[in-house]
């Protein structure tokens, strides 16, 4: 959950990198859902990409849990460290390339994390801005595709 799959992707980044049919220098990342945080995180930890951008993604890991996946998470929740080390907010002053961090409109408990995590990124003169989309949420995406 957001640790040892930063290694992944940067390794991804490293092997694309290598190969001679891609320019290293265009090495753009993206993701949605679990894969936007991991954009995040990759994108504060490594200078492989040009761009980054994430869709519905959790900067903010103790919000993240707090909305039920305290439970299944695969460490101790209560321990803050554990937390932070998850948290793209917690390193926004130390994203690497310029990152769109894209959430619906109707996706308001992502809003406001990823709103505060280009504020700080910006405050530090950083390329990050939060970008609000118009959509529908995944609950309502899901609920309409049971419906005859």
């Amino acid at each position: 959950m957001f640790y040892d799959e930063v290694d992944d992707v940067i390794a991804a980044a490293s092997y694309f990198a290598g190969r001679t049919d891609v320019d290293a220098s265009h090495l753009y990342l993206a993701g949605h859902s679990a894969g936007a945080t991991l954009t995040l995180l990759a994108a504060c930890t490594s200078q492989s990409f040009r761009a980054a951008a994430s869709f519905s993604g959790a900067p903010d890991q103790k919000t993240f849990l707090a909305s039920g996946w305290n439970k299944v998470a695969p460490f101790d929740p209560a321990v803050p460290k554990e937390v932070e080390m998850r948290s793209a907010i917690v390193y926004a002053e130390s994203f690497k390339c310029p990152v769109r961090i894209f959430c619906g409109n109707r996706e308001p408990y992502f809003q406001q994390e990823n709103r505060a995590t280009a504020q700080l990124a910006q405050a530090r003169g950083l390329d990050v801005e939060a970008i609000s989309v118009p959509g529908i949420t995944i609950r309502q995406s899901r609920k309409r595709s049971t419906v005859p």
